[in-house]
């Protein structure tokens, strides 16, 4: 082969391998934009993905808060239906005792309703001294028939203060200023004591017997605590 047709046969040549190198790049422009199509698509996906998450944590958030609503709102509910129960019970025991005051021929009804009566007060948290409620309680014990129910103590004075205590014990205020604590069950005093000041008017033990409150007919109030954790043995 002269130079001329070697000449020509590398021009071929060359030509065939620029034609085989734009081919080349030709596949690697489609490869890279398939490569950032499919990352893009990628991309896409994942924010789907996450928008997706972001949702269901939405929604297990708002589920989670209506669950707390509905149980709060139940709550609320027993709360008021407990409530209107425990009034309906006060109402009741007012009703009682003015049934008990209205009663004049039958002592032991009247007593068991005035006792029925301080009871769901008690029970209900509602005001024992209630005026009405004291006021049945002491006809009731005037009218009672004593037989079958022994005393604990004869007193000498006038009781000003009378309660039963959580624990079996009856403490007795009298208007002698005498203060004494009896066992309910067996009428054995267990101890008692001499309040200091004028002649008492009046005297308020409180629910568990630990204090009282007294009025005396110099027009002074004290409250006695002391005396009864002694008492007691408190």
């Amino acid at each position: 082969m002269d130079a001329a047709g070697k000449a020509l046969s590398a021009e071929k040549f060359a030509e065939l391998q620029k034609a085989n190198a734009d081919s080349q790049a030709a596949i690697a422009g489609r490869q890279k934009i398939r490569a950032q199509q499919e990352a893009e698509n990628a991309t896409r996906q994942k924010a789907l993905a996450d928008a997706e998450k972001v949702k269901a944590q939405t929604a297990e958030k708002q589920a989670i808060s209506a669950e707390q609503q509905a149980k709060n709102e139940k709550e609320q509910a027993e709360i008021a239906e407990a409530d209107a129960h425990r009034l309906r019970m006060v109402s009741l025991s007012q009703n009682v005792a003015f049934k008990s005051l209205q009663i004049k021929n039958d002592p032991q009804l009247a007593a068991l309703l005035a006792s029925e009566a301080y009871t769901l007060a008690l029970d209900n948290k509602s005001n024992t001294q209630d005026p009405q409620i004291y006021n049945a309680l002491f006809l009731g014990l005037k009218t009672l028939n004593p037989t079958g129910y022994p005393p604990i103590a004869t007193l000498h004075s006038e009781t000003k203060a009378l309660r039963a205590a959580p624990n079996g014990q009856v403490s007795e205020l009298s208007a002698d200023g005498t203060l004494s604590i009896y066992e309910a069950r067996g009428s054995k005093m267990i101890s008692t004591t001499s309040l200091p000041g004028a002649a008492i008017n009046t005297a308020y033990f409180s629910p568990d017997c630990r204090f009282m409150v007294t009025a005396y007919d110099d027009f002074s109030v004290a409250t006695v605590l002391s005396q009864l954790r002694r008492l007691m043995q408190i």
